[in-house]
């Protein structure tokens, strides 16, 4: 194994678009009404085009959770960053909330409630006043050693709009987390900087 002090660790991206994520709750349906049951995998109904991008169409309160084996490339010791990836119609500025929560669970469990909240929470964001512009929230942290990695097996993610200033149904493009890589057993070197806020 190579070890030099010099050499540091680079932070890591994953992105999570919509079509990855394994069910939808409460969002719109094409004919408005609120869909009350769970959309799986693989439905359609929720996904529209924005411009030339798929986003999934959220009002406030409504829900998209997945699950993930728990990555084995992830450095669970260090803190981990996530931001959402979003668009709306505003034509004025518009503010909204967005929250990302997290569980655990091993193998043959039951479905857990998903009630983990990130240690530095994803703040309120507002658009840039262009109609469909991509926008990245600031970055919310889970903190290094939150998640004990010898007694689990999978990684649940939820999100949910908490605030829409305007009501203007925000467009969810996907979920990005960072990571340092866990690239070895051994005693860690050096980090990189966390990544600076969009």
């Amino acid at each position: 194994m190579i070890q030099d002090k010099n050499i540091s660790r680079k932070y890591q991206h994953l992105f999570l678009p919509p079509q990855v994520w394994g069910s939808f709750h409460g969002l719109t349906l094409t004919d408005g009404e609120p869909n009350t049951a769970v959309l799986n995998v693989g439905d359609t109904v929720g996904l529209a085009a924005v411009g030339s991008l798929m986003g999934v169409q959220f009002d406030v309160d409504d829900i998209i959770r997945t699950v993930l084996p728990l990555p084995t490339n992830w450095d669970f010791d260090e803190d981990i960053g996530f931001r959402v990836i979003w668009s709306d119609a505003a034509t004025a500025e518009n503010s909204v909330l967005w929250r990302v929560k997290h569980k655990t669970a091993e193998f043959g469990a039951a479905q857990p409630t998903i009630d983990g909240t990130l240690d530095d929470a994803i703040q309120s964001d507002a658009d840039t006043a262009t109609t469909n512009g991509i926008v990245a929230t600031k970055w919310g942290t889970m903190d290094a050693g939150t998640i004990d990695v010898d007694s689990t097996d999978l990684l649940w993610l939820q999100l949910d709009l908490q605030t829409d200033a305007n009501n203007l149904d925000p467009f969810f493009h996907g979920l990005e987390i960072c990571y340092l890589p866990a690239i070895s057993t051994g005693e860690k070197q050096g980090k990189g900087d966390f990544p600076e806020d969009a």
